[in-house]
């Protein structure tokens, strides 16, 4: 009989959900009054360079890395063996109250949103480094572009998508005029910024700041 729950690919909540895992077979060993020793054990998230503690967790060593889903696999016979220590009905609030949290808990985020924290936060004032960002999330620059395209986008791309965002705000919250605002963006000058704000949204800045946000919104071009 086996135990799924699903896993994002994000290292960090693979690894609590791992050792969660582990945790959850301890008690129901305590509520058998017998060690539950899993016959199969599968973890989403990379396989760490020492796994003996894990393999302490669980009791065995049978523990595979970098699967779809996260997993513990036990024989049919001693999740039906009596629990003596098993409160009637304990499980069924048990189930409920999970099911209370995970309603109304903040999602984990996943690696991209993540980078786009990073990115965003890094952009003061001037076009943000790809070396800067790499250090943030402790990558290589290397490593940080073969992840991007691991999840469909580019470097380039995430970057003009900040810039966008950053040039919008920027038109329609502040007085700024349009030499400041591209030097705010990361732009050499004014003539660069219309180009992008022309090839974006199809307008000017100028025209774009008075039609708003909304307007901004539903007027860009994928």
């Amino acid at each position: 009989m086996s135990w799924r729950l699903r896993s994002s690919g994000y290292e960090a909540a693979c690894a609590i959900r791992a050792y969660a895992l582990g945790l959850y077979t301890r008690r129901l060993g305590e509520a058998a009054r017998r060690r539950l020793v899993p016959v199969h054990v599968t973890l989403a998230a990379k396989a760490p360079r020492r796994h003996e503690a894990l393999a302490e967790l669980y009791g065995t060593r049978n523990i595979d890395f970098e699967a779809p889903d996260s997993s513990i696999t036990f024989l049919a016979r001693d999740l039906k063996a009596p629990a003596p220590h098993a409160q009637p009905g304990l499980s069924a609030v048990l189930r409920r109250h999970a099911e209370q949290t995970l309603a109304a808990a903040v999602p984990l985020r996943n690696w991209l949103d993540l980078f786009r924290t990073a990115l965003v936060s890094s952009h003061d004032e001037a076009t943000p480094a790809l070396s800067t960002i790499a250090r943030r999330m402790a990558l290589s620059t290397r490593t940080l572009q073969r992840r991007l395209d691991e999840h469909g986008t580019t470097w380039s791309r995430e970057v003009e998508t900040v810039r966008r965002a950053h040039i919008t705000t920027l038109l329609h919250d502040t007085d700024l005029g349009i030499d400041a605002v591209a030097a705010r963006s990361g732009y050499a000058d004014a003539r660069a910024l219309r180009r992008a704000v022309h090839r974006w949204y199809g307008t000017t800045p100028a025209a774009l700041r008075r039609i708003g946000p909304d307007g901004a919104g539903a007027g860009a071009r994928k």
